[in-house]
């Protein structure tokens, strides 16, 4: 199976672009929050609970548990994976599939902006302000995920057509 990774800050566009380039391509998005969920059972309205539990699982796993989550997925060519938080998963993955890690980036002003403005759409980030969600370790560390992209897109005068169609360029070359 080949997976399109898609890593960035909070606020980046990671959702916005797995779900526009899904359509373009005609493959389905596989959520970390769904297998955060299946993995530890935490409430995925709760981001410091998702927080805490991702950041054990990471840790005990050393990123494994997300390969051993995707490898038990039903068999397709390509499917998007909204969102790789930490170095330990991106390695884990591009060591174990065929893969290319989509960094969006974006500055902390246009990232602070997006969060709001989805506060009254989700469920997560309405509980919690973004400062408050910005200190955690995994956000922290999703930012230098980074440093191990295939490719870095910047998002701060994108919109998400354009995001997806470079995701898609990317793909093609």
């Amino acid at each position: 199976m080949r997976f399109v990774l898609l890593a960035g800050g909070i606020g980046a566009g990671k959702s916005s672009a797995a779900e526009r380039t899904s359509v373009r391509l005609g493959i389905p998005v596989l959520r970390m929050r769904d297998a955060l969920t299946h993995a530890t059972g935490a409430d995925s309205a709760d981001r410091v609970e998702m927080q805490k539990r991702a950041a054990a699982l990471d840790l005990e796993t050393g990123g494994q548990w997300v390969v051993d989550y995707l490898a038990g997925l039903p068999k397709g060519e390509r499917a998007i994976v909204d969102a790789v938080r930490t170095l330990r998963e991106a390695r884990a993955l591009m060591d174990s599939f065929d893969s290319s890690l989509v960094y969006l980036d974006a500055s902390e002003a246009t990232r602070r902006r997006r969060y709001e403005e989805g506060r009254a759409t989700d469920q997560m980030k309405a509980a919690l302000p973004f400062d408050a969600a910005m200190a955690h370790p995994i956000e922290i560390e999703a930012l230098r995920v980074r440093d191990v992209a295939t490719v870095i897109i910047d998002t701060n005068s994108l919109d998400v057509d354009e995001v997806a169609e470079q995701i898609v360029e990317h793909l093609d070359e």
